[in-house]
Parts: structure tokens; C-alpha cells; sequence
């Protein structure tokens, strides 16, 4: 066996010494081994050097990863090329096979991206369809078989974007710690209010910028006719009147502006239906003068009277036509309102229940399956924060629902309420995307100069990473880091957010879940960074020592030591040095980048 830290030294070498000190710090300090850093493995190697999974799987192996994210990238709307059902059987054992001869590991799969909900939203048709939500499914279900056939199990993940929402306005942005810290002003110039239609799916919006005040604040007193509230304020008075400021704020906007179209029709049918009595009474009055002439007009001499009878009777008739016609009317106004139900509570709801779907799909491929690696969940990944599903509050939100809903269809089945929970948070678990958390420094504070602003951001990340630990609601990390609030894919340490402490938090909170680097955007630069640089940024111990006081070694040590330095040397030698020179590092001291 190798054992790296059994290196020659001098007595007097200082470098021993640095070592020992660096080794027995990291002894007391939480520590994340090579074993437990992986890589994510596109379906298809986008440099086209790899033609099939079981290439670009190997390659992943090859290069010293023992576990591997596999990232569906072929749209779910391709009809050929990729994903789980373009891997037949002898494709499937081949996987299989590769990892075992390996002693590897596919821990999850992701998802692709064109996929970005369980809502079943549809932004181009501008539906919550049900359609596509069961499209949705279907490729879940898809991949969690492929996950059983190859022996691995793991998570299955979709990134969430279930709907847009506004951020301005959102209650973790309106309360709290955090309260105002993100700006969105056009969202507050260009404020909707987005609802849609439960039988079809049609989701509509209505400017929510100048709306009449809600009726009952009028009845109240606390607003008068003619005054213009906002959506913001709307939601504000439906929090003094005890309701969800959501779902609140759309029930009086139903009662006040589309009430208006309800209440205008019940005027119209009640009118109809009073002048339909007049008329009819006006008749009746002409015939009883007539009574002795008998019940025919036609036989009545007075002509005046026999037009007057007909004028009011056919009047009193198409009276009481239209006033069935507005009772029609008021029926589908009435049923169009009950139908309308807010975006934000619809398509939730629509998401929670495809979670709990896909988690008792899970749980049966899981029971079924024999010598699983390990067992099979289903969960969204953090999304971006445009959306539904892209802040941590409703990551850990839409998690709970689902295993709730969950838990609610096995208890149905005769689970017991623990087995039922248990069972739930098996199978249902997320996925933390740390480069999408890192998106929210857009919107974070703008006035701020840009260090200043990066410096209180990453405090906000690490809270929220340590809300998210705890809540014990993610079964894996992927660790990617960005140099800006631009969707990036960095490796670890190479960016500006603290990805890697956020990551040794979860650990420190117990976390046993797969931890992948998605750091692929500097391939091109280097092959491999996507891993070395992650087992850099970690420090993550190699091998064990047994020198006595002295831990596992480092992987910045070796990758420095044995796999060649990445710096160039700090001054020049023989006949390159001039004469009589001093000695002068390169570039004033500074160690220049290079790209191994």
C-alpha cells in the first residue's frame, strides 16, 4: 500500500514540520474523505469524445470517482436519442457491470432540464396542464426503474420552477431577519395577480397595480369608493383579517372585482324578474275588467283593452325569458368564480401531489427490487429564484407537503403513522444545488458596493444551507460554485460563495447523503478539474497514517507533492540567473495561475 505521508525528511526540514502541523489540524476539524466526493456524468459527453454511457461512465471512474451523479441532458420532449428509455437491457447491465467491476456507484440521477417542474406547468401554452404533469411522472418513472435495473437505487431529481411568483412581495422577503433584503422593482411596477381556471387549466392574469379597495375594507370604513389599492396592499388588509395573505388576498380581489360581475348580473335577473310580475299583473288587471266577456280577448269589444292585454302579457313573457337568461348567466359567472383558484395554491398543490405520486413509485420499485445499493427517492432540486421551488423556505416547504400527502395515501392503505412517515421521508428527499442558492446575490441588496454585498450574501447562504441541514429534508449536495449570480458551474473553491463550509455544515448536522461536484465549466481548461479541484477545495484526507499524532494527509499535499506543482518556481536558477542578482520571486511574490 502507498502511504503518502511517509516522505523522506532532513532533520531540519521545515517542510516536515509544516506537514505534521497541517496533519494534526485536521484531526479536530470535521472532514469529508475522497470517498464521499463525487462528479456528475452527462448522458452524453457534450465533447463528443464518449458515444454511449457506459463510455462516459467509465471515464468518470477512470479519473478517481467512486460515486457518480448521472445528468440526463437529452430534452424529455425528444422522441429519440437519450434518457432512461434509450437504455435497453444489455445497455443496463453493461452500467451495471462497469460499477461493480469497479466497486463504484450512480447515486442519483438528475433529471433534464427541460423538465423543470411537477406542477404540470406549460409556460408556452400558459396552462397547468394535467397532461403534462403525467408526461412528467412518466420520466420520473422512467428513471426510477432505470435506477433499480442497474442495481444502484438513489435520488431522482427535478429542478423546481413550479411557478412564478413574486419575490417582492413574498413573506420571506416581508418578515424576518432578511426582511427587504432582495429588490425586485419591477416586479413592484408590474404587479399581476395570477390565477387560473381549475377545469381547464388556463392560467390568467389581472394588473394588480390599481384595484378597487376590497369591499369589506369599504364596508368597514377603512377605505372609501373610488380609492386604488395594489397587490401589496391587498395582501397587507388580508393579514389584519386573519387569512393567508395569498390565498387572502385573491378571495377579496374574487369578492370585490369579479363580485362586481356577479353582482351586476343578480341585478339584471332580479330586475327582469320584477318587471316580468308587473307586466304580468298589468294583464291579469285587464281581464278581470273584461271577466264578463268571458277568458278569450279575441271576444272582448273593447279593441284597446284586447291590445293593451297582448302588449302586457308578451312583454311579461320576454321579461321572464330574459330573466332565465341571466339566471344562466349568473350560473356560469358563479361556477367561472368558484372554478378560479390562485396560481400559487394551484399549481403547489398540483406539485405536492406528483411528489407524493413519485415517492410511492419509489418505495415500490425499492420494496421489489432485490440487493439495491440503496433505496430510491424522488424530490425536487432547488430551483432558481424566479420561480416556485428556487428559495430555501419553499424547498423545505414543498418537501414536507409532499411527504405529508405521502404519508396521508399510505395510512389509507393500512400503514401506521410512523411507518407511513418513515416510509414518506424515505423516498422523498431534495437535492441542493449550491451554485442556485448562489443566484439570489442578484437580487440581494443592490446599494451595496460589491464586496460589501458578497461579504453579507454569504452570510445569508450559510444560514439558510444550515436552515436547510436541519430541517433534514436533502438527500444530496451538488457543489458548485460561481463567480457571480450568473447561473455557473465552477468547481468548488474557485468561485465566491462558501460552498464548500456550506457543505461541511450538513455534515456536521449529520448528513448521509451523496455529495457530487458539477463543476464542469473549466473542462475545457483542464480535464479533470471537476474533480481534483474538488478534493482541493475539501482538503480532503488520503489514505491513513500511521505516524503517531499524525492524521491522513491531506489531498492538497499530494496533488501538490506527487501529482506535479501547479505553481512555477519562485526564482531562477543556474545559468538563467544574472549576476550579482538578488533574489526576486515571480510576479512580486504572487504564485501565477496555472491550469493542470
Amino acid at each position: 500500500m502507498v502511504e503518502f505521508n511517509t516522505m523522506n525528511y532532513a532533520p531540519a526540514d521545515r517542510t516536515m514540520h509544516e506537514f505534521e502541523s497541517r496533519s494534526k489540524r485536521k484531526i479536530e476539524a470535521p472532514i469529508i474523505p475522497i470517498s464521499e466526493l463525487g462528479v456528475t456524468v452527462p448522458e452524453n459527453d457534450p465533447a463528443g469524445k464518449f458515444r454511449s454511457v457506459v463510455e462516459t461512465v467509465q471515464a468518470a471512474i477512470r479519473r478517481g470517482s467512486g460515486q457518480l451523479q448521472l445528468v440526463m441532458t437529452t430534452s424529455h420532449q425528444a422522441n429519440i436519442g437519450g434518457r432512461a428509455k434509450s437504455m435497453g437491457k444489455e445497455v443496463r447491465e453493461a452500467v451495471k457491470s462497469v460499477l461493480l467491476a469497479n466497486d463504484a456507484e450512480i447515486v442519483g440521477i438528475e433529471l433534464p432540464t427541460s423538465m423543470t417542474n411537477m406542477s404540470g406547468l406549460d409556460n408556452q401554452r400558459g396552462v397547468v396542464s394535467e397532461e403534462v404533469r403525467k408526461q412528467h411522472l412518466d420520466e420520473v418513472r422512467d428513471a426510477i426503474k432505470f435506477a433499480a435495473d442497474i442495481g444502484q437505487g438513489g435520488e431522482i431529481d427535478v429542478v423546481s420552477w413550479e411557478y412564478p411568483r413574486n419575490v417582492f412581495d413574498a413573506s420571506w422577503n416581508t418578515e424576518g431577519k432578511w426582511k427587504g433584503a432582495f429588490k425586485a422593482p419591477e416586479e413592484e411596477k408590474q404587479q399581476h395577480l395570477q390565477f387560473v381556471n381549475a377545469e381547464t387549466g388556463k392560467i390568467q392574469a389581472q394588473d394588480a397595480k390599481h384595484l378597487p379597495p376590497p369591499k369589506r375594507a369599504v364596508e368597514q370604513g377603512i377605505a372609501q369608493e373610488g380609492e386604488m389599492w395594489d397587490l401589496k396592499k391587498y395582501k397587507e388588509f388580508a393579514k389584519k383579517e386573519g387569512l393567508d395573505p395569498e390565498t387572502g388576498a385573491f378571495e377579496l380581489f374574487k369578492e370585490t372585482v369579479l363580485g362586481r360581475e356577479l353582482r351586476q348580473a343578480n341585478r339584471q335577473k332580479s330586475m327582469h324578474e320584477a318587471q316580468s310580475i308587473e307586466y304580468r299583473e298589468r294583464a291579469e288587471g285587464i281581464k278581470q275588467s273584461m271577466a264578463r266577456h268571458g277568458e278569450d280577448p279575441s271576444k272582448w269589444p273593447d279593441e284597446d283593452k284586447k291590445k293593451k292585454y297582448n302588449a302586457y302579457k308578451g312583454f311579461s313573457e320576454q321579461e321572464a325569458i330574459q330573466a332565465r337568461e341571466q339566471t344562466n348567466t349568473l350560473k356560469q359567472i358563479e361556477t367561472q368564480i368558484s372554478n378560479l383558484k390562485p396560481l400559487t395554491t394551484f399549481a403547489k398543490e398540483k406539485a405536492v401531489e406528483s411528489y407524493a405520486e413519485a415517492g410511492m413509485m419509489a418505495m415500490e420499485e425499492t420494496h421489489n427490487t432485490k440487493n439495491l445499493k440503496r433505496p430510491i427517492s424522488v424530490g425536487p432540486e432547488l430551483g432558481w429564484p424566479h420561480s416556485y421551488g428556487g428559495h430555501p423556505d419553499e424547498f423545505i416547504e414543498l418537501i414536507r407537503d409532499a411527504r405529508t400527502k405521502m404519508a396521508e395515501r399510505l395510512k389509507d392503505k393500512g400503514y401506521s403513522s410512523k411507518q407511513a412517515e418513515e416510509q414518506a421521508k424515505l423516498h422523498i428527499k431534495g437535492t441542493f444545488d449550491t451554485a442556485h442558492m448562489g443566484m439570489w446575490l442578484e437580487k440581494f441588496k443592490p446599494e451595496l458596493p460589491w464586496d460589501t454585498r458578497v461579504k453579507e450574501f454569504n452570510k445569508w447562504f450559510m444560514e439558510h444551507a444550515e436552515k436547510l441541514a436541519k430541517a433534514d429534508v436533502v438527500g444530496g449536495i451538488q457543489v458548485v460554485d460561481s463567480h457571480s449570480a450568473a447561473h455557473g458551474h465552477l468547481p468548488p473553491g474557485q468561485g465566491i460563495f462558501p460552498v464548500v463550509d456550506a457543505t461541511k455544515l450538513f455534515k456536521k448536522h449529520g448528513f448521509t447523503g451523496y455529495i457530487v461536484s458539477e463543476g464542469h465549466e473549466e473542462e475545457k481548461i483542464g480535464e479533470g478539474r471537476i474533480m481534483l479541484k474538488t478534493w482541493e477545495a475539501f482538503d480532503a484526507p488520503i489514505g491513513s497514517g500511521y505516524n503517531i499524532g499524525v492524521g491522513s494527509q491531506p489531498f492538497r499535499d499530494i496533488h501538490q507533492g506527487y501529482f506535479g506543482r501547479q505553481y512555477a518556481p519562485r526564482q531562477m536558477f543556474g545559468s538563467y540567473t544574472p549576476p550579482n542578482a538578488e533574489y526576486k520571486p515571480w510576479a512580486g511574490g504572487k504564485n501565477p495561475i496555472s491550469f493542470e
